[in-house]
Formats: C-alpha cells, structure tokens, sequence
C-alpha cells in the first residue's frame, strides 16, 4: 500500500470538497494523487477526526488495487476558507444546496464553485449566490463502506462545462485537474445536457437496488429498465430539452436501451463486483438519506406537464419510497411481479 499524498509535491492551487460521501472521498483521493492540495468540509466531527488520522481508503476491486490519501478535514466554514480554498467542490445531495450555498455566500460571495451533484437543479441553484459556476458529471459508482473507505472500479470518466453553457478558462481548469487525477475528461458546452442524460440513467439505479439479484439476468428485469428509459425520452423529447453527450462519446438514450437488451443475450446484465449504488445503500442503511426518489419525480413532472405517460417511474417510485420508509432492505422486490404492476398501471 502507498500514500497518494506522497506521489507528488502539492501544487499552489487548493480545492475544498464540501461533503465526505462517496463522491466526495473518491475525488479527494484523486486529486491529491496529482498533488493538487485538497481539504473537505464535513458536518460530522466523528468522520472528520477518522479521516484526518487515518487518511481516504481508495480501493478498486476489480483491479484489487488499494491506495491511502492523507488530506486535511475540518467541520467549519470558516477554516476552510482561512486555509487559502480557492475552488470548492460541492459533492452533497440536493436538498442541502441552498443552506450550502447561503452560507458559503456569506463569507466567500465570489466562490468558484463546481457542483458534481445529482439532479439537474443544484448547479441553478448555485447560480443564485455565485458569479461563476461550473457543472461536473461523474460516471462512475462509488460505495462507501466505511466512514474512510470508498469503492471504486477503474479510472472513471467526468463531463465537465460551463453552467448554464459554454466553455471557458474556469472549466478547462477543472478539466485539467481531474485529466492528471487519471480521470476520462469530457468538455461540454452544454453541461446541462449531460446532466439531463445523467438523471436519466440514474433512475435505473432503483431498479437495480429493489430487485433480487437472481432476477437481473431476466427479461422482466430489463424491460423494466427499458420502459423507464422510453418513458425518459418521451418526456424530454416532448418538453424540447436536450439529453445527450455533448462530447458524443457516452450512450444516448436509444444506444442506452440496445445495450441493455444485449446484456440480457449476452448473460451480463447482473453486476457482480461488490459495488452498489446510493440507492442500495440507502435501501441497506435507512439513516441514510433517499435521493433516487427525486430522479423518478422529475421525470414524472415532466411528463405530467407534457400530457405524457410515466407508469413506469411511478411505480418505481413508490416502490423505493416504501422500501425506505419499512426499512425492508434491498433485492427483495420479483422482476415480473413489478412489470405487473407496471403494466396494470399504465392500462
């Protein structure tokens, strides 16, 4: 095992990452790793005092790889800003951006910020309280198995870009950091888009955590994911918002779904590394917040609005709601059993 942090000599440039999920942990460790100086921001002192004694645990399983990053944590704002930040990456869920943001504003109302968020609202959001923000999308899952130890499989790729649109020197600056952490770097002119497509392949992460696990290699449990994706479309298509790659070179949404019915032939539509997405983990860890909801009720919005069908994401909403809220787990959901239900639904 090494030390990231002793790979490389720091750079000037210091980011702080504000959250210490998942997300989070994974790009600090691989920032550090090119020697750019990275702190977090965390709310909770317990994983800040772990964090800062025994460093990030960054491991790929599937490359049985391991690695340990030695960063700085602190649970105040205002030592973070005192420790010369001077880009911040927000990393936590949406329902907290606004207080996040405010509060940033106060004391730092010219923040550089970069949201690498869910959703499709947070980097709007931002947008209120700083002059110049930058909308990252990151394609790659990330288990968090314990407070200092992240999965992560291979080098990952990011889109990033200019919010609302465009490109310019901010972005390419990002671009560059995450290029020498080893990351794929895509550069969109219109981030947004890319952050529509995330959303979208998003929804099927509930599909994947509800459903036993024997039953992924099913028709029934593609289908699923395919009808999710039809509706997706139908529904952007008919509000005219775009939802495509900007750099071409991750799958549309009608790519997307030839894909998946080729996993189904080819027997790999089942994954077996022991990595899982949010939603298992929230399925698994009830404490922790449910974020796969709002994915499933922006699409049902948008087709609501448009006069468009979406039994699919309904019943694929109230199915992870009520996972979550008894606390039944995840997989224990049958694959044909919920397309009976979504069949009956959409009748």
């Amino acid at each position: 095992m090494k030390s990231l942090s002793e790979e490389k000599q720091p750079t000037s440039s210091r980011i702080t990452i504000v959250g210490a999920g998942a997300v989070g942990l994974n790009l600090a460790a691989r920032l550090t790793s090119s020697g750019t100086q990275v702190g977090v921001l965390t709310r909770r002192p317990d994983a800040a005092s772990q964090l800062e004694s025994e460093g990030i645990r960054l491991v790929d399983p599937a490359g049985n790889h391991e690695v340990v990053a030695r960063i700085s944590v602190t649970c105040n704002l205002e030592d973070a800003i005192g420790s010369g930040t001077d880009r911040w990456l927000i990393c936590h869920r949406t329902g907290e951006t606004e207080s996040i943001a405010r509060k940033l504003h106060a004391h730092a109302p010219d923040a550089r910020i970069a949201s690498v968020q869910n959703d499709v609202v947070n980097e709007s959001i931002l947008r209120r309280y700083f002059p110049q923000v930058t909308g990252v999308v990151l394609r790659q899952t990330c288990t968090l198995r314990q407070t200092n130890t992240v999965l992560a499989t291979g080098s990952g790729r990011i889109i990033v870009g200019d919010y609302p649109s465009g490109w310019g020197p901010l972005s390419e600056r990002w671009a560059r950091d995450f290029e020498e952490a080893g990351f794929d770097v895509g550069r969109s002119s219109d981030i947004a888009s890319d952050k529509w497509l995330k959303l979208v392949y998003n929804c099927l992460s509930a599909v994947n955590a509800l459903i036993d696990r024997e039953d992924h290699v099913t028709p029934s449990f593609v289908e699923i994911k395919v009808r999710l994706l039809e509706e997706a479309r139908a529904a952007l298509t008919a509000a005219r918002i775009p939802c495509l790659s900007c750099d071409g070179r991750d799958r549309p949404i009608e790519a997307e779904i030839e894909h998946l019915r080729r996993t189904l032939l080819e027997g790999t539509s089942r994954r077996d590394l022991p990595l899982y997405n949010a939603c298992w983990t929230a399925l698994k860890e009830p404490s922790r917040t449910l974020e796969a909801d709002l994915y499933h009720k922006r699409i049902i919005a948008l087709a609501a609005r448009h006069g468009q069908p979406a039994p699919s994401h309904r019943v694929i909403l109230n199915a992870v709601c009520r996972a979550w809220t008894e606390k039944t787990g995840p997989e224990k959901l049958r694959a044909a059993v919920v397309l009976a239900q979504i069949d009956s639904t959409g009748a």
